[in-house]
């Protein structure tokens, strides 16, 4: 496991920072291979980077995996 996604909890949100020719490859990816997994996007305040959150930490792994450099952030769920 990637050591910036160690601290995921079930119900917890992963934030991932990128940027925008690489969301655009795993936006297009995402539709072409039909994935069952939720996420949003949305433009980051870093110039030229968007976000991807989702709940699904193998989605999440494999953008890291594939992505170098992928800046990621867990969002812990109230408990």
């Amino acid at each position: 496991m990637n050591g910036e996604l160690d601290g995921y909890r079930d119900g917890d949100i992963i934030q991932l920072l990128l940027d925008s020719k690489a969301v655009a490859d795993i936006v297009d990816d995402w539709v072409e291979t039909n994935q069952q997994v939720d996420m949003r996007v949305r433009r980051a305040k870093t110039k030229g980077c968007c976000v991807i959150e989702t709940a699904d930490l193998m989605f999440a792994a494999r953008i890291v995996r594939y992505h170098p450099g992928t800046k990621a952030n867990i969002k812990h769920a109230r408990r």
